[in-house]
């Protein structure tokens, strides 16, 4: 594509997310990204904590990476 619908800050940080994020099927958002960002920082960002990876869009997780990456 020559533009990107959502630009990622840091790519390498957007891969972490969305590797650890899927992790562990069954397990939450919160369960699976806690070394990463705490619950706060999620609810900040309008994510739910009890989520699921596979129930987030594309979007959500750029916004996670670009809130860890600042």
């Amino acid at each position: 594509r020559k533009e990107i619908k959502y630009p990622a800050k840091d790519f390498e940080m957007f891969a972490r997310v969305v590797k650890a994020a899927f992790a562990q099927r069954r397990k939450t958002i919160k369960n699976n990204l806690q070394e990463l960002i705490d619950v706060q920082g999620l609810v900040d960002l309008g994510v739910k904590p009890s989520d699921r990876a596979e129930t987030l869009a594309i979007e959500t997780f750029v916004r996670i990476a670009n809130q860890i990456s600042q």
